[in-house]
């Protein structure tokens, strides 16, 4: 009798976690009552260990949602940037970009430079760290900008504005 009614109890867990959007809770719980069980834990502990885990799941799945919409290139870091070439590049000003404060205080800033000297590879590893901190963000070329921003223009609607370009907080242009 208490099978049939655990089953029941279970059905209606799963259908209430699905109600409530808590998929990694619901594809786990058993596995962590199980673990909880055996190693003793409250059920605050209990609670925490399932919370936590849907919670980190949920903020992976953003972050990736995130660096998708950003359609950023290859991952590139800053960790791998080799700041002794070229030479000119102010190690310390680049870095402190890379903070992200610069969106908040609704500022901008450009790379400028040659061919070859990374501004690609910088603009990348920037848009990664953004998407991280949670901001939105676009990376694309300045010439395709340029291009969406002109037939945008053609296509503008007073009502609706451009859709588009305004979403992201931050814009990376390689």
């Amino acid at each position: 009798m208490a099978n049939k009614k655990d089953e029941r109890l279970h059905e209606e867990l799963k259908r209430d976690l699905e109600t409530l959007k808590l998929s990694r809770i619901a594809e786990t719980y058993q596995e962590v009552l199980d673990q909880a069980a055996a190693e003793g834990w409250s059920f605050l502990k209990t609670l925490a260990h399932l919370v936590g885990d849907e919670a980190a799941e949920r903020s992976e799945r953003a972050l990736q949602r995130r660096i998708t919409r950003a359609r950023l290139p290859k991952l590139k870091t800053l960790a791998e940037y080799d700041f002794n070439f070229p030479k000119r590049i102010p190690k310390q000003r680049v870095l402190r970009v890379f903070d992200c404060d610069f969106v908040e205080h609704q500022q901008n800033f450009v790379f400028v430079g040659n061919q070859g000297t990374g501004k690609t590879h910088l603009l990348t590893a920037l848009g990664y760290v953004a998407c991280e901190k949670g901001i939105a963000t676009r990376f694309t070329r300045a010439v395709d900008m340029i291009n969406d921003l002109t037939l945008g223009a053609a296509f503008w609607n007073p009502r609706q504005g451009h859709q588009g370009l305004h979403e992201p907080n931050s814009t990376s242009s390689g």
